[in-house]
């Protein structure tokens, strides 16, 4: 896959291209700002005004995988869940009692795990991927990479078994009690 790696210049030059598609009473760029600052050599203003467009680093290509990886398990943690007969559901949650009405993806920390919880809303909200998850916040308001991580480090084996069917119960519960 080829990876794009945009600088500051083009991304604002992109995104202006992008404004310009939109609807006037659409737009979210000041042109007589960015002339402003451009003719006045306040090439800071535009960092402050239009911050978004010029994050820290890109997103990095682990953290998008991590994401994409969590997305999948718990896609097939909420289906297979859904699947249990009312038995198994309570065996499920009997084993892992914090669960509540069953296991549900809360996203990332929004204050610690920002960068995981914005790919996580970019992919479901705005391209359409894991669409089971779509309108969710994504603030899970406590730290969930750990978790995740541990999780994923036993569902390939899950998910190996995932061709004869749904989830058991024992496999919602191996993933769910890891801490």
């Amino acid at each position: 896959m080829v990876e794009l790696n945009f600088t500051n210049e083009q991304r604002f030059i992109i995104a202006l291209l992008c404004d310009l598609y939109r609807e006037p009473s659409k737009r979210e760029l000041d042109p007589n700002l960015v002339a402003t600052a451009i003719y006045g050599g306040h090439d800071w203003a535009l960092t402050w005004q239009y911050s978004g467009i010029f994050p820290g680093e890109p997103d990095s290509r682990n953290h998008v995988s991590f994401v994409t990886d969590t997305l999948d398990m718990w896609s097939h943690i909420e289906h297979g869940y859904s699947k249990l007969s009312p038995e198994d559901k309570e065996k499920v949650k009997a084993a892992v009692p914090y669960l509540g009405e069953g296991p549900q993806f809360t996203g990332f920390d929004g204050n610690n795990e920002a960068e995981f919880m914005s790919i996580a809303w970019m992919m479901v909200d705005q391209m359409g991927r894991f669409s089971n998850f779509k309108g969710r916040s994504f603030n899970s308001h406590m730290p969930k990479v750990a978790r995740y991580r541990d999780m994923l480090a036993v569902w390939p084996d899950v998910r190996a078994t995932l061709h004869k069917g749904d989830m058991t119960a024992d496999q919602l519960v191996q993933l769910l009690s890891r801490d």
